[in-house]
């Protein structure tokens, strides 16, 4: 009898969380590490009928290196935006800032 989705989804995730939370680790520290970790596993489970059921871990890394690089791309985007509103001049008076209709 095949296993559930459920069923197998414990099984990747025990078999493989603690390395997949190891190589996020190493990657960028302790607490990021865990949020990645936790990403790979809810995409894992999006695509649970895509994951390699010999050995999980290549495609599990994969995805933990896309997720990071997604994440490193969201901050620098995050920072930029930040300069940009940084370097914008304020009006000198708050009437300035409502905007005629």
């Amino acid at each position: 009898m095949p296993a559930s989705p459920e069923e197998s989804f414990r099984s990747l995730y025990a078999a493989t969380y603690p390395d997949v939370l190891a190589f996020a680790r190493r990657r960028v520290g302790d607490h990021d590490g865990h949020d990645i970790a936790a990403e790979v596993y809810a995409g894992a489970w999006r695509r649970l009928g895509e994951v390699p059921v010999d050995d999980a871990r290549p495609w599990l890394f994969a995805v933990a290196r896309k997720v990071r690089l997604n994440t490193a791309g969201s901050q620098r985007r995050r920072g930029a935006v930040a300069v940009r509103i940084a370097s914008q001049r304020m009006p000198a008076s708050p009437a300035r800032w409502t905007t005629s209709r």
